[in-house]
């Protein structure tokens, strides 16, 4: 059940990556907001 959850935890986190991805695909000011998330995620997530 747990695993479950986690599991679960982990693709909702993977779709919102994908989406800011896209989102900033499609709107270059998020750009450098962009770089500084991906910068910083390994770092927000333990």
């Amino acid at each position: 059940r747990l695993a479950n959850i986690l599991e679960r935890q982990a693709q909702k986190r993977i779709e919102l990556d994908t989406g800011l991805l896209e989102r900033v695909a499609v709107e270059p000011r998020f750009a450098r907001f962009a770089r500084l998330v991906v910068q910083y995620a390994p770092t927000l997530r333990g």
